[in-house]
């Protein structure tokens, strides 16, 4: 038997409900262009989550078959380097507190 992939739920999803893609990118390092050799030895670090959210769009075209649902992407940057629930849950309360207010 198949699994179900994302276009299966957003087929079936209910109007209050969203949909969430998370991709958690631990330690993305930034490389100064042209560095020093002493700068080779330290480097900057940002821990980023990647969510990808779905929705139903309360204003669908109903001409459009696509415009059912709104997606959107967020982006959390966060320099600790402590990689912890309580930043994945900050992250997705800030999403789901956007949602309430439209997403926009």
């Amino acid at each position: 038997m198949a699994r179900p992939t994302i276009q299966n739920y957003l087929e079936i999803f209910l109007d209050d409900n969203i949909i969430s893609a998370i991709d958690f990118t631990k330690n993305y390092s930034f490389e100064i262009q042209n560095e020093v050799q002493s700068m080779q030895w330290h480097n900057y670090q940002v821990t980023i989550l990647v969510q990808i959210s779905w929705m139903r769009n309360p204003n669908p075209n109903l001409d459009d078959e696509d415009s059912k649902t709104i997606m959107r992407y967020h982006f959390y940057l966060f320099d600790d380097k402590t990689h912890d629930n309580a930043f994945v849950q900050h992250c997705l309360l800030f999403a789901l507190a956007r949602h309430g207010e439209g997403w926009v």
